[in-house]
């Protein structure tokens, strides 16, 4: 038997981030609308991925626009804690897992969850990708869960500075610790912090979203 699997040359987003320090906001609108664009996929299947992480983010090709801001064209990869609902959208799991890091506060927890926590997910890159640093910081595992729960979230690097009061907005609604007040994939999908600068190349894009997709 043999697997063939597409060829992503540019490595994993984690390598990318680490090397730049951080991101641009218009470099990270385009990765987290790509990144949307197939968590939503996803959830419309039923699939939650429950891992999402800037390691598995995998990077096919890079360019740069007339502005000398890189545009990634990135893949979602590393599925083995996946899990499909087999009840819709009302079932739910109760299994901790995932990343600590990037783990939503009702999976430590170990309550009730459903798709919501790839999206809290999504918030923990977003804020990596604009900043450098993870949104909770601490010197042990426990202490970190204490703070994810408690969900307080800080601008205080001085990048802040200069990332817009939208992105900030989009970020509180990523990472609210009530899962059934967090924003959807498609919710942000269509945010004005995506849609405003991403409209024109939306309408112009044929790419379908399984294409952001890879199954490792």
């Amino acid at each position: 038997m043999f697997l063939v699997m597409e060829l992503c040359e540019d490595g994993e987003l984690k390598e990318i981030l680490h090397r730049k320090g951080c991101f641009t906001e218009n470099e990270t609108r385009h990765i987290i609308q790509s990144l949307a664009s197939a968590i939503a996929y996803l959830h419309k299947k039923d699939i939650v991925h429950r891992d999402l992480k800037l390691e598995n983010i995998l990077v096919k090709s890079s360019e740069t626009d007339e502005e000398n801001e890189m545009k990634l064209n990135i893949k979602v990869t590393d599925f083995g804690l996946a899990v499909q609902k087999a009840g819709g959208s009302e079932s739910m799991f109760q299994s901790t897992c995932g990343t600590p890091t990037y783990m939503a506060p009702e999976v430590i927890s170990a309550h009730d969850y459903s798709q919501q926590c790839d999206i809290w997910s999504i918030g923990v890159i977003m804020y990596m990708l604009l900043c450098g640093d993870p949104p909770f910081i601490a010197s042990s595992e426990e202490k970190l869960f204490e703070l994810i729960k408690k969900g307080e979230l800080h601008f205080i690097n001085p990048i802040w500075q200069t990332v817009s009061e939208a992105a900030k907005h989009v970020l509180q609604l990523l990472l609210r610790v009530d899962p059934a007040h967090r924003i959807t994939a498609n919710e942000l999908l269509d945010n004005l912090w995506i849609t405003v600068t991403n409209r024109a190349t939306k309408q112009k894009s044929s790419k379908p979203l399984s294409s952001v997709i890879t199954a490792l």
